[in-house]
């Protein structure tokens, strides 16, 4: 009997979480404004956080409303040089200028070495 009981309290419990599961979907459509973008709770975000992520990288307009102010969520895309350094793409360009101007400085002073 109390294994009846605890199966059918499980299959209980699944069917709220799927009723709730439905529920945040259909809230977190509620939330488009427009068209435009959707917006999220803080709380939101952070539950369904995978999905709003992906959303936001297939060209969604995600926003998460933090307070009375509002966030925007969208895809960057970062160089090498930002990802395994922290270098901003200016550092890296005045860096190549540096590395370019002395490499014909070197080799107008007879100083640049043959790599062979």
């Amino acid at each position: 009997m109390k294994a009846t009981n605890a199966a059918s309290s499980r299959a209980a419990a699944k069917s709220k979480t799927r009723e709730r599961a439905k529920e945040d979907d259909s809230a977190l459509q509620k939330r488009t404004q427009d068209g435009t973008v959707t917006f999220y709770s803080s709380s939101e975000a952070r539950k369904h956080w995978s999905k709003i992520t992906k959303q936001a990288l297939n060209g969604g307009k995600i926003a998460i409303i933090v307070g009375k102010r509002a966030v925007a969520l969208r895809e960057v895309s970062l160089t090498y040089a930002e990802m395994e350094y922290g270098a901003s793409e200016s550092h890296t360009d005045a860096k190549a200028a540096e590395i370019e101007s002395r490499a014909i400085r070197e080799i107008a002073t007879g100083q640049a070495r043959k790599i062979v």
